[in-house]
């Protein structure tokens, strides 16, 4: 650790969680110690692939779809869509539902979203604006619409226009479940404005027989079985574990373990698992505090960001930091402790994790 002054440890004792900066090059441990991962929550539809792709009025992109039944369901969208006739056309960008049986279907859901307008195709104009949109869908309640039988409906999506010159960024984090269950499906779609405006658009979407948005990115769409990944660690042990663990071969056990379908072309795996719950058991926190550093040896990552709670408490969203930074979270007075956090998209994977 490198030496600082007395006051400033006192500050450090009095705060929750802070950043420093050193200005010198990041120390990166020669070794970490393996994590054991285990699965929890519902499954969750990640879709990333293609992250970014030209939509113009006429197109009509199905990105993803999966059955829908009594166990919630999560969705997460992340894409960078380019203004492919240069205009201020309509955008939407969402989710719908059909219910293909005989009998009304209650849909319960919620959600977070948002889209904005960014001057280049890079991930790095997006990723402080994605832990407000996480907390925010953990944070909100619940409401329900019902769809008739033999039908289809958007139920969530993001209504909006290009701006000339403009990528348009959009992010949906939300979560699905049905009162019925069988014959209820949802897709994931981008559709430009003429098909927005067309008597046929739904029947057209669902009549797609496979994902057909152009292109295809070494990022990852499919279904996983998992919105969390568990694990017990020791604050006594002094050593450094690597959370969001990539590229691989990787030391981490499980830590992947739980793909349902991905989309051919693609990653196998949801790298760094975005916007999946790390939920981290603390034996021994008593007076201890949690330190997360990112790897800033990645010349591509000049900054991080990360949304987190502690014991259960509200999600925070923690402040951006940039090289040579990391968090310190205090860990509280009790014995044990619980450290929940996730890796926001448009971040790069691999939070190293010590306790001191």
């Amino acid at each position: 650790m490198f030496p600082i002054k007395k006051f400033f440890i006192f500050l450090l004792s009095l705060l929750t969680i802070i950043t420093f900066s050193v200005k010198v090059y990041a120390v990166i441990p020669s070794g970490y110690t393996a994590v054991s991962f285990s699965n929890g929550g519902n499954n969750f539809i990640y879709s990333d692939n293609p992250e970014s792709f030209g939509v113009t009025p006429n197109d009509l992109f199905y990105l993803w779809g999966a059955s829908l039944n009594t166990t919630p369901k999560d969705v997460e969208m992340y894409h960078i869509l380019y203004n492919g006739w240069n205009s201020n056309n309509k955008l939407m960008v969402g989710i719908a539902i059909r219910n293909s049986n005989n009998s009304p279907v209650t849909i319960t859901f919620k959600g977070s979203r948002n889209a904005w307008d960014i001057q280049s195709n890079q991930s790095a104009n997006a990723f402080e604006k994605t832990p407000g949109i996480l907390r925010d869908y953990f944070n909100a309640s619940y409401t329900s619409v019902t769809i008739p039988a033999y039908s289809t409906q958007v139920v969530y999506a993001i209504n909006t226009n290009f701006v000339t010159g403009n990528y348009k960024f959009v992010f949906i984090r939300a979560q699905f479940q049905s009162s019925l269950s069988s014959n209820v499906w949802m897709r994931l779609f981008v559709a430009g404005e003429n098909k927005i405006n067309s008597t046929t658009f739904l029947n057209d979407l669902f009549n797609i027989s496979s994902p057909n948005a152009p292109g295809t990115t070494n990022t990852f769409t499919g279904e996983l079985s998992y919105t969390q990944k568990i694990t017990t660690l020791d604050a006594n042990v002094k050593t450094t574990y690597r959370f969001c663990e990539w590229p691989r071969p990787l030391s981490n056990i499980n830590e992947y373990t739980g793909v349902v379908t991905y989309k051919s072309g693609g990653l196998d795996v949801n790298a760094g698992n975005f916007g999946v719950v790390y939920k981290i058991n603390i034996n021994n926190a008593n007076g201890k505090r949690i330190k997360i550093t990112p790897d800033w040896s990645n010349k591509d990552r000049q900054y991080a960001t990360i949304l987190y709670r502690l014991n259960g408490s509200s999600w925070t969203v923690g402040s951006t930091i940039s090289y040579g930074q990391c968090w310190y979270i205090s860990l509280g007075t009790n014995n044990s402790a619980t450290f929940d956090f996730v890796l926001p998209g448009g971040n790069y994977g691999n939070y190293d994790i010590s306790f001191d």
